[in-house]
């Protein structure tokens, strides 16, 4: 397998992202293209990427393969490729080879367990297109303020954001379209996870947030000709049991 990536610090962005909810990764790598799918430790968030091979400058596999890379490894590489102009991956026996313009870097595979899981694809009841500084606007106020769990509304009008702790509650307005609307219930989100995912605007400025009632809650990021799909399982709301 041998790829060329288009934009390094997409690279770089991406794979920091997903390292915030799991460290080791499996890439499956085929003729058509990479693809990620892992999830955190505590199996609350999903995370599926799809790296086509027209996300690439070049790209060549002949044979299915699988890589097993340790984030930590692989991001301290990475982090010297933000603002390159060149990136390069390469199987080779048991390393993976890594050059950023005039450095080569060697990194040894890990071993790791496969598991063969999908998402399936859902009639989400809403869908709506946000962009990065939304997303921070929500974290700041809300997220960020109680420090406690998330609850998104979607009225007709917009999402209404609220959150309490012991030391207060808040309430946000976000006077916005959705791009589908079908009788959305509520959903409460987990602090942690949200506010990871809430960055994932670094990764790509063209985000949608989209869920199927009592399912969880998706994230996606469309990167040009790839796509970042992040899956926050709700909490049950205490409040309605």
């Amino acid at each position: 397998m041998f790829c060329t990536f288009k934009d390094p610090k997409n690279v770089y962005e991406l794979f920091k992202f997903i390292s915030q909810f799991e460290t080791n990764i499996i890439l499956e790598c085929g003729e058509d293209g990479m693809t990620i799918f892992t999830m955190s430790n505590c199996h609350s968030v999903f995370i599926d990427v799809q790296l086509p091979s027209e996300y690439f400058s070049a790209y060549e596999c002949q044979q299915h393969t699988s890589i097993g890379l340790n984030l930590n490894v692989l991001n301290m590489v990475l982090a010297n490729c933000k603002n390159a102009s060149s990136l390069n991956m390469k199987k080779c026996k048991d390393d993976i080879i890594i050059s950023v313009e005039s450095l080569d870097y060697s990194i040894r595979q890990v071993n790791l367990d496969k598991e063969n899981m999908e998402v399936p694809e859902l009639e989400e009841n809403c869908t709506m297109t946000v962009t990065p500084s939304i997303l921070m606007q929500w974290k700041k106020n809300v997220v960020d303020f109680t420090k406690s769990t998330l609850c998104i509304e979607p009225l007709a009008q917009g999402p209404l954001l609220s959150s309490k702790s012991d030391q207060g509650m808040v309430q946000m307005r976000s006077f916005m379209k959705y791009t589908h609307y079908n009788e959305p219930e509520k959903i409460t989100l987990g602090n942690l996870n949200i506010n990871r995912v809430f960055g994932i605007g670094k990764v790509s400025e063209n985000i949608e947030i989209g869920y199927k009632n009592d399912m969880p809650l998706r994230v996606q990021a469309n990167m040009g000709e790839g796509t970042l799909r992040v899956f926050i399982a709700p909490c049950i709301d205490m409040e309605e049991d």
